[in-house]
């Protein structure tokens, strides 16, 4: 039994009694919420001055909150004190969906595959682009489901938001890290090992022995996996790679006109490794790219690699969503595809996904290994072939 405090100053509540310590701490936070949820911005007393008025020690008092944080009568925000939600509203609950980039065609693509989905369940999508998520999440409304991350999000920004997470979050991105260590979030990738397996494995079918490939983004996780996927095509047909034909590209700001002084010249020594390919006498007949649109891969073909590569011999690796915006030319072409709308639909299950409030609920991190062939033929993009667990 907890012996209660005695105290002469203040209006103090008897402590509770019993086994049931924390239940009955949380009955009467939930009586004092219930009387302050009219009142805007209502704050509770900071922890320690909770335990005190309570008479119970601080880890209970925590215990208690915790429990009304995970129903969101409650939320806490770290360094400004515990809130009060207010009253529910008959308006839609929403989806906060932050993009760290507003223009790229791969966030324009997810965030209307998600708000489609969205909608389709009467949920309200909210899109804000910021590189800041923490202060987004922060400043949201009490109507809040969830937050999703659209982009390629820094880890120490995923981690600050996990340290102190007050509605559920998914990432629908990649890391710098490799993804396939701890989880900081719920998070649900394509599988870029199979998507790069089948790419190779497709042009070594072709007749093609060396083979190249090239993006943006390559020395992050999903360009190590995209690789390490190429390495086992490469050695289940027994056939030498050479290392000399991995190229990851500086980042130039999209939809911006190649020139001297964008492109050549942030390349370097990029670009006097791939001429020394074509020097060679025996460069790469194809070319494996990431690129997210037409427009892109002419570009790239043309300033990068002097239209050495028709566009018979190059594939691209994509979400098959772009192809119906982002590749749209006349041309026959080829590209290996994961559906982004599988990815998104397992977000928003892993979002809504019930949490137990009496314990840590920790994040899911997951693959989508289902990958598909495209081939354009007189500008009509059909799916060629499906395969799954190639890696």
């Amino acid at each position: 039994m907890q012996k209660v405090a005695s105290h002469s100053k203040a209006n103090v509540t008897p402590g509770p009694r019993g086994p049931f310590l924390v239940d009955q701490v949380e009955l009467t936070l939930r009586e004092k919420v219930a009387q302050l949820r009219h009142i805007p911005n209502a704050r509770l007393p900071e922890e320690k001055v909770l335990a005190k008025t309570h008479g119970v020690s601080v880890k209970t008092i925590r215990c208690a909150l915790e429990r009304l944080r995970n129903e969101r009568i409650i939320r806490s925000i770290r360094g400004k004190g515990t809130f009060v939600s207010s009253e529910p509203k008959d308006t839609p609950r929403q989806v906060l969906l932050i993009s760290d980039r507003s223009q790229h065609p791969y966030n324009m693509m997810a965030v209307g595959t998600i708000s489609a989905l969205l909608n389709g369940q009467g949920i309200r999508p909210n899109l804000l682009v910021s590189s800041n998520p923490q202060e987004e999440l922060e400043t949201a409304g009490t109507d809040l489901s969830g937050a999703i991350l659209i982009g390629g999000f820094p880890r120490d920004v995923l981690t600050r938001l996990a340290r102190n997470r007050h509605v559920p979050l998914v990432y629908l991105g990649d890391l710098n890290e490799p993804i396939r260590g701890a989880c900081i979030c719920d998070n649900v990738l394509a599988d870029f090992r199979a998507v790069g397996y089948l790419a190779a494995d497709y042009l070594l079918r072709q007749g093609h022995r060396r083979i190249a490939v090239c993006g943006w983004g390559l020395s992050r996780a999903f360009g190590r996996d995209l690789i390490q996927g190429y390495r086992n095509a490469f050695e289940q047909h027994q056939v030498p790679l050479n290392e000399e034909w991995f190229v990851d590209f500086p980042e130039v700001p999209f939809g911006q006109r190649p020139s001297e002084e964008l492109f050549h010249r942030p390349l370097g020594s990029l670009q006097q490794k791939i001429d020394r390919w074509f020097e060679s006498g025996e460069p790469p007949t194809a070319l494996i790219h990431c690129s997210a649109s037409e427009l892109q891969v002419r570009d790239m073909l043309h300033y990068y690699f002097h239209d050495h590569f028709p566009f018979d011999s190059t594939v691209a690796t994509v979400h098959s969503e772009l192809l119906e915006t982002g590749y749209t030319g006349l041309s026959d072409a080829t590209a290996v595809c994961t559906r982004f709308e599988n990815l998104a639909r397992r977000a928003l299950e892993l979002l809504f996904r019930p949490r137990s409030p009496n314990k840590n609920n920790p994040p899911i991190r997951e693959f989508q290994e289902q990958v598909f062939i495209y081939q354009r033929k007189n500008g009509i993009w059909t799916a060629r072939e499906e395969t799954e667990q190639l890696a």
